[in-house]
């Protein structure tokens, strides 16, 4: 499909396409000018992978470091974003302006980390709760096995004060049949005197 031009556009183009050459084309400075600065771009980006690499991974570093130092101060990370930025995938660099900036947030911040050492402290209180309960569960049973012993040890008792009594009986027969024997061996002197 093409489109009709009015007649002095065409012969306009038609001048400039016979007059253009490869060296004074209209665009033949604009590409070579391009092409160069795409080369020194790609020499300064591939010289400077390495050293990205390493900010990035200062700035990883940077990041694991306690949030309440960050909200203090994320100078650190804004100074390395800034010299690699425009280096570095757009992604990355949108993922890293907020902890760049991360001081606009500290209200926010330190109220979520009082809400976590809430939390934290609730979670041990519950622990200690529930740590408090179990021993006392422990103990009520204990005692629940002890009150529910008492008739036992009651009946031993009984059982061993009847078995005393007997015994106490038995001990008295004893006592009675050592005496008589003594007895006995004493009364043995004058009956055998009496039998010679």
């Amino acid at each position: 499909m093409r489109v009709a031009l009015p007649p002095a556009q065409v012969e306009e183009i038609r001048f400039k396409e016979e007059h253009d050459t490869p060296n004074n084309s209209l665009f033949s400075f604009a590409v070579a000018l391009s092409d160069d600065e795409e080369v020194a771009s790609r020499q300064i980006t591939l010289s400077s992978i390495p050293d990205d690499c390493a900010k990035l991974e200062s700035i990883q570093t940077l990041l694991q470091d306690d949030i309440s130092r960050l909200v203090e101060d994320a100078s650190p990370i804004r100074q390395l974003l800034s010299e690699i930025r425009g280096r570095v995938p757009e992604e990355a660099e949108e993922a890293l302006v907020p902890a760049a900036y991360i001081e606009s947030m500290r209200i926010p911040v330190f109220k979520a980390l009082r809400h976590m050492a809430d939390r934290a402290k609730l979670a041990k209180a519950r622990e200690e709760e529930d740590s408090c309960k179990h021993r006392a569960q422990e103990v009520h049973q204990r005692i629940s096995f002890l009150e529910s012993s008492r008739p036992d040890i009651v009946g031993a008792i009984d059982r061993l004060k009847r078995r005393r009594a007997k015994l106490a009986k038995e001990m008295e027969q004893v006592t009675k049949a050592i005496a008589a024997e003594e007895k006995r061996l004493q009364d043995l002197p004058s009956v055998i005197a009496e039998l010679q």
